[in-house]
Protein backbone atom coordinates (compact mmCIF):
# COMPACT_ATOMS: atom_id res chain seq x y z
CA UNK A 1 0.00 0.00 0.00
CA UNK A 2 3.04 1.97 0.85
CA UNK A 3 4.75 1.39 -2.58
CA UNK A 4 1.25 2.16 -4.48
CA UNK A 5 0.93 5.66 -2.73
CA UNK A 6 4.33 6.63 -3.53
CA UNK A 7 3.98 5.48 -7.08
CA UNK A 8 1.00 7.78 -7.34
CA UNK A 9 2.50 10.50 -5.69
CA UNK A 10 5.32 10.45 -8.14
CA UNK A 11 2.51 10.42 -11.22
CA UNK A 12 1.17 13.08 -9.38
CA UNK A 13 4.41 15.17 -9.46
CA UNK A 14 5.52 14.15 -12.83
CA UNK A 15 1.84 15.05 -13.69
CA UNK A 16 2.32 18.83 -12.40
CA UNK A 17 5.87 19.25 -13.66
CA UNK A 18 4.29 18.91 -17.01
CA UNK A 19 1.11 20.86 -16.64
CA UNK A 20 4.25 23.83 -15.64
CA UNK A 21 6.21 23.49 -18.37
CA UNK A 22 5.34 26.53 -20.70
CA UNK A 23 3.50 27.25 -23.89
CA UNK A 24 5.66 27.19 -27.18
CA UNK A 25 6.00 30.22 -28.95
CA UNK A 26 4.72 30.75 -32.04
CA UNK A 27 8.02 31.11 -33.25
CA UNK A 28 8.93 27.84 -31.92
CA UNK A 29 6.03 26.35 -33.34
CA UNK A 30 7.00 27.79 -36.93
CA UNK A 31 10.61 26.41 -36.66
CA UNK A 32 9.05 23.03 -34.84
CA UNK A 33 6.77 22.91 -38.79
CA UNK A 34 9.92 23.86 -40.78
CA UNK A 35 11.78 20.83 -39.42
CA UNK A 36 8.88 18.44 -39.98
CA UNK A 37 8.32 19.95 -43.42
CA UNK A 38 12.31 19.75 -44.33
CA UNK A 39 13.05 16.59 -46.91
CA UNK A 40 15.29 14.08 -45.35
CA UNK A 41 18.85 14.00 -47.05
CA UNK A 42 21.68 11.58 -47.33
CA UNK A 43 25.64 12.64 -47.80
CA UNK A 44 27.54 10.84 -50.47
CA UNK A 45 30.84 10.62 -50.20
CA UNK A 46 33.10 14.25 -49.89
CA UNK A 47 31.57 15.96 -52.40
CA UNK A 48 28.45 16.00 -50.56
CA UNK A 49 25.97 14.70 -53.35
CA UNK A 50 22.62 13.77 -52.23
CA UNK A 51 19.22 12.19 -52.46
CA UNK A 52 16.66 14.64 -50.72
CA UNK A 53 13.32 12.65 -50.21
CA UNK A 54 10.14 14.74 -49.38
CA UNK A 55 8.28 14.84 -46.06
CA UNK A 56 6.36 11.47 -45.23
CA UNK A 57 9.03 9.74 -46.99
CA UNK A 58 12.37 7.17 -46.44
CA UNK A 59 15.37 6.56 -48.30
CA UNK A 60 16.85 3.37 -49.13
CA UNK A 61 19.75 4.71 -48.09
CA UNK A 62 19.43 5.50 -44.55
CA UNK A 63 23.49 6.90 -43.89
CA UNK A 64 26.06 8.33 -46.18
CA UNK A 65 29.07 6.55 -47.49
CA UNK A 66 32.36 7.30 -47.51
CA UNK A 67 34.61 7.67 -50.97
CA UNK A 68 36.60 4.67 -49.42
CA UNK A 69 33.72 2.64 -48.75
CA UNK A 70 32.14 2.83 -52.38
CA UNK A 71 35.37 2.27 -54.07
CA UNK A 72 34.88 -0.84 -56.46
CA UNK A 73 30.71 -0.79 -55.21
CA UNK A 74 27.64 -0.09 -56.45
CA UNK A 75 25.04 1.61 -54.47
CA UNK A 76 21.44 2.18 -55.18
CA UNK A 77 19.22 4.68 -53.09
CA UNK A 78 15.94 5.91 -53.88
CA UNK A 79 12.93 7.47 -51.95
CA UNK A 80 10.16 5.13 -50.75
CA UNK A 81 6.60 5.91 -49.02
CA UNK A 82 6.23 2.14 -47.55
CA UNK A 83 7.55 -0.04 -49.78
CA UNK A 84 6.60 1.74 -53.10
CA UNK A 85 9.59 3.71 -54.77
CA UNK A 86 8.28 7.38 -55.48
CA UNK A 87 11.24 8.70 -57.37
CA UNK A 88 13.80 8.08 -59.42
CA UNK A 89 16.77 5.84 -58.04
CA UNK A 90 20.46 6.95 -58.03
CA UNK A 91 23.33 4.36 -58.52
CA UNK A 92 26.47 5.28 -56.94
CA UNK A 93 29.18 3.43 -59.02
CA UNK A 94 32.73 3.82 -58.37
CA UNK A 95 31.52 7.86 -56.66
CA UNK A 96 30.21 8.11 -60.15
CA UNK A 97 26.00 8.70 -60.05
CA UNK A 98 23.90 7.33 -62.60
CA UNK A 99 20.25 8.17 -62.30
CA UNK A 100 17.68 5.54 -63.49
CA UNK A 101 13.82 6.01 -63.40
CA UNK A 102 11.67 3.14 -61.52
CA UNK A 103 10.64 1.35 -64.83
CA UNK A 104 14.03 1.06 -65.66
CA UNK A 105 16.80 -1.18 -64.00
CA UNK A 106 20.40 -1.02 -63.55
CA UNK A 107 22.30 -3.40 -65.98
CA UNK A 108 26.33 -4.39 -67.53
CA UNK A 109 26.25 -4.32 -71.10
CA UNK A 110 29.15 -3.69 -74.02
CA UNK A 111 29.40 -0.62 -76.14
CA UNK A 112 32.07 -0.10 -79.38
CA UNK A 113 32.02 2.97 -81.25
CA UNK A 114 34.52 4.11 -83.95
CA UNK A 115 36.84 5.36 -81.46
CA UNK A 116 37.51 2.08 -78.24
CA UNK A 117 34.71 -0.15 -77.02
CA UNK A 118 34.28 -1.59 -73.38
CA UNK A 119 31.44 -2.91 -70.82
CA UNK A 120 29.26 -0.10 -69.60
CA UNK A 121 26.64 0.76 -66.52
CA UNK A 122 23.67 1.48 -67.93
CA UNK A 123 19.63 1.83 -67.31
CA UNK A 124 17.49 -0.34 -69.06
CA UNK A 125 13.89 -0.37 -70.56
CA UNK A 126 13.55 -4.35 -71.11
CA UNK A 127 16.01 -4.88 -73.73
CA UNK A 128 16.56 -1.21 -74.78
CA UNK A 129 19.00 1.57 -73.41
CA UNK A 130 17.18 4.13 -71.78
CA UNK A 131 18.49 6.92 -69.47
CA UNK A 132 22.18 6.96 -67.92
CA UNK A 133 25.31 4.76 -68.37
CA UNK A 134 28.65 5.03 -67.21
CA UNK A 135 30.92 3.76 -70.03
CA UNK A 136 34.58 2.14 -69.16
CA UNK A 137 37.39 1.22 -71.00
CA UNK A 138 38.53 -1.94 -71.93
CA UNK A 139 41.14 -1.96 -68.72
CA UNK A 140 38.40 -0.94 -66.48
CA UNK A 141 38.87 3.12 -66.01
CA UNK A 142 35.60 5.21 -66.70
CA UNK A 143 35.33 6.23 -70.27
CA UNK A 144 32.31 8.13 -70.79
CA UNK A 145 29.63 9.40 -68.69
CA UNK A 146 26.04 10.23 -71.34
CA UNK A 147 22.10 9.10 -71.78
CA UNK A 148 20.47 6.95 -73.56
CA UNK A 149 17.16 7.81 -75.16
CA UNK A 150 15.71 4.62 -76.79
CA UNK A 151 18.72 3.41 -77.61
CA UNK A 152 20.78 6.39 -78.67
CA UNK A 153 22.69 8.32 -76.94
CA UNK A 154 21.15 12.14 -76.62
CA UNK A 155 22.84 14.92 -74.71
CA UNK A 156 25.54 16.10 -72.67
CA UNK A 157 28.57 13.51 -73.19
CA UNK A 158 31.16 13.79 -70.55
CA UNK A 159 34.63 11.98 -71.73
CA UNK A 160 37.82 10.63 -69.61
CA UNK A 161 41.41 9.68 -69.32
CA UNK A 162 42.95 6.96 -67.82
CA UNK A 163 44.18 8.85 -65.63
CA UNK A 164 40.81 9.78 -64.72
CA UNK A 165 41.20 13.67 -66.06
CA UNK A 166 38.20 15.15 -68.07
CA UNK A 167 39.28 13.80 -71.66
CA UNK A 168 36.36 15.10 -74.15
CA UNK A 169 32.72 17.79 -73.66
CA UNK A 170 30.07 17.40 -76.29
CA UNK A 171 26.73 16.83 -77.08
CA UNK A 172 24.89 13.44 -78.94
CA UNK A 173 22.07 14.11 -81.18
CA UNK A 174 20.29 10.84 -82.32
CA UNK A 175 23.58 8.85 -81.54
CA UNK A 176 25.85 11.42 -83.41
CA UNK A 177 28.33 14.01 -82.29
CA UNK A 178 26.38 17.12 -82.96
CA UNK A 179 28.00 20.86 -81.71
CA UNK A 180 31.25 22.24 -80.53
CA UNK A 181 33.32 19.06 -78.53
CA UNK A 182 36.69 20.15 -76.70
CA UNK A 183 39.12 17.85 -75.89
CA UNK A 184 42.00 17.98 -73.45
CA UNK A 185 45.00 15.64 -72.66
CA UNK A 186 46.16 14.18 -69.54
CA UNK A 187 47.67 17.13 -67.81
CA UNK A 188 44.25 19.07 -68.36
CA UNK A 189 45.63 21.13 -70.87
CA UNK A 190 42.92 22.38 -73.95
CA UNK A 191 44.36 20.25 -77.13
CA UNK A 192 41.37 20.45 -79.88
CA UNK A 193 37.91 21.81 -80.29
CA UNK A 194 35.55 20.68 -83.25
CA UNK A 195 32.35 21.52 -84.59
CA UNK A 196 29.92 18.42 -85.46
CA UNK A 197 27.10 18.12 -87.07
CA UNK A 198 25.02 14.77 -86.83
CA UNK A 199 28.37 12.61 -87.07
CA UNK A 200 30.36 14.81 -89.23
CA UNK A 201 32.80 17.60 -88.56
CA UNK A 202 30.60 20.25 -90.26
CA UNK A 203 32.44 23.82 -88.79
CA UNK A 204 35.79 24.71 -87.16
CA UNK A 205 38.50 22.77 -85.97
CA UNK A 206 40.92 23.81 -83.93
CA UNK A 207 44.00 22.31 -82.09
CA UNK A 208 46.10 24.09 -79.40
CA UNK A 209 49.78 22.67 -78.51
CA UNK A 210 50.11 22.38 -74.86
CA UNK A 211 51.48 26.11 -74.22
CA UNK A 212 48.00 26.99 -75.46
CA UNK A 213 49.27 28.04 -78.96
CA UNK A 214 47.63 27.59 -81.78
CA UNK A 215 48.79 24.24 -83.44
CA UNK A 216 45.96 23.90 -86.64
CA UNK A 217 42.64 25.71 -87.90
CA UNK A 218 40.66 23.96 -90.88
CA UNK A 219 37.22 24.39 -91.61
CA UNK A 220 35.06 21.31 -92.61
CA UNK A 221 32.06 20.39 -94.70
CA UNK A 222 30.72 17.68 -94.83
CA UNK A 223 33.42 15.78 -92.71
CA UNK A 224 36.14 17.30 -95.51
CA UNK A 225 38.19 20.20 -94.78
CA UNK A 226 36.72 22.78 -96.95
CA UNK A 227 38.22 26.26 -97.48
CA UNK A 228 41.51 28.18 -95.73
CA UNK A 229 43.46 26.17 -93.10
CA UNK A 230 46.50 27.16 -91.46
CA UNK A 231 48.95 25.38 -89.03
CA UNK A 232 51.69 27.11 -86.54
CA UNK A 233 54.52 26.13 -84.78
CA UNK A 234 54.82 25.68 -80.89
CA UNK A 235 56.25 28.98 -80.34
CA UNK A 236 53.12 30.54 -82.40
CA UNK A 237 54.75 31.12 -85.80
CA UNK A 238 52.93 30.42 -88.64
CA UNK A 239 54.30 27.08 -90.20
CA UNK A 240 51.77 26.55 -93.53
CA UNK A 241 48.54 27.86 -95.15
CA UNK A 242 46.91 26.75 -97.85
CA UNK A 243 43.22 26.13 -99.82
CA UNK A 244 41.01 22.55 -99.89
CA UNK A 245 37.79 22.26 -101.79
CA UNK A 246 35.94 19.49 -100.31
CA UNK A 247 39.06 17.99 -98.93
CA UNK A 248 41.47 18.36 -102.15
CA UNK A 249 44.06 21.10 -102.12
CA UNK A 250 43.78 23.91 -104.82
CA UNK A 251 45.01 27.27 -105.21
CA UNK A 252 48.39 28.89 -102.97
CA UNK A 253 50.52 26.79 -100.72
CA UNK A 254 53.03 28.51 -98.34
CA UNK A 255 55.36 27.26 -95.56
CA UNK A 256 57.42 28.94 -93.81
CA UNK A 257 60.33 27.63 -91.35
CA UNK A 258 60.05 28.13 -87.71
CA UNK A 259 62.39 31.14 -87.86
CA UNK A 260 59.53 32.77 -90.10
CA UNK A 261 61.85 32.80 -92.96
CA UNK A 262 59.64 31.42 -95.62
CA UNK A 263 60.14 28.00 -97.05
CA UNK A 264 57.92 27.21 -99.68
CA UNK A 265 55.50 28.48 -102.29
CA UNK A 266 53.63 27.38 -104.63
CA UNK A 267 50.41 26.30 -106.43
CA UNK A 268 48.11 23.18 -106.31
CA UNK A 269 45.11 22.31 -108.64
CA UNK A 270 42.97 18.94 -107.54
CA UNK A 271 46.00 17.15 -105.25
CA UNK A 272 48.67 17.97 -108.38
CA UNK A 273 51.09 20.88 -107.63
CA UNK A 274 51.25 22.83 -111.00
CA UNK A 275 52.89 26.07 -112.03
CA UNK A 276 56.66 27.36 -110.97
CA UNK A 277 57.17 26.24 -106.92
CA UNK A 278 59.64 28.45 -105.53
CA UNK A 279 61.67 27.45 -102.19
CA UNK A 280 64.43 28.28 -99.82
CA UNK A 281 66.56 27.30 -96.89
CA UNK A 282 66.38 28.78 -93.33
CA UNK A 283 68.63 31.66 -94.26
CA UNK A 284 66.17 32.71 -97.19
CA UNK A 285 68.65 30.84 -100.15
CA UNK A 286 67.51 29.29 -102.88
CA UNK A 287 67.18 25.99 -103.04
CA UNK A 288 65.77 23.06 -105.20
CA UNK A 289 61.97 21.55 -103.94
CA UNK A 290 60.75 18.34 -103.24
CA UNK A 291 63.86 17.02 -102.43
CA UNK A 292 63.69 13.60 -100.61
CA UNK A 293 60.00 13.03 -101.80
CA UNK A 294 59.14 9.67 -103.01
CA UNK A 295 58.22 10.79 -106.38
CA UNK A 296 55.74 7.41 -107.30
CA UNK A 297 53.44 8.56 -104.31
CA UNK A 298 53.84 12.16 -104.58
CA UNK A 299 51.36 14.81 -105.83
CA UNK A 300 54.84 16.48 -107.43
CA UNK A 301 55.95 13.38 -109.51
CA UNK A 302 55.26 15.66 -112.59
CA UNK A 303 57.77 18.23 -111.40
CA UNK A 304 61.38 18.97 -112.04
CA UNK A 305 62.98 20.23 -109.65
CA UNK A 306 65.96 23.62 -110.36
CA UNK A 307 68.47 25.10 -108.11
CA UNK A 308 65.52 27.38 -107.42
CA UNK A 309 62.75 25.70 -106.48
CA UNK A 310 60.78 23.40 -109.64
CA UNK A 311 58.87 23.53 -112.52
CA UNK A 312 55.39 21.45 -112.50
CA UNK A 313 52.91 21.12 -114.94
CA UNK A 314 50.81 24.34 -115.97
CA UNK A 315 47.92 24.63 -113.60
CA UNK A 316 45.76 24.99 -116.81
CA UNK A 317 46.95 22.16 -118.06
CA UNK A 318 46.02 19.86 -114.71
CA UNK A 319 42.24 18.45 -114.83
Amino acid sequence: MVLALGALAGLVAFASCEEGKPEPTAEEKAKAAEEAARPTCVNIAKKQARLCCAPGQKSSMPKGYSPEEMAGTDFKQWCSDGDKPVSPYLVWTDQTKLQCAPDTKLAVADWKDDEDFGTEHVCMKGDVKEGQTMRYHPTGERYEFATYKAGKLEGPSLRYNLNGTKEAEGNYVNGERDGRWTHWDKEKNKIREDDWKLGKRDGLSVAYWNNGTKRYEMPFTDDKVHGVWTEWWYEGNMQATGTKEMGKSVGLYTSWWGNGKEAVKGERKGEVACGAWECWTQTSEPRPCFEGVPEETSEFAACKASKTGATCPPCDKVE
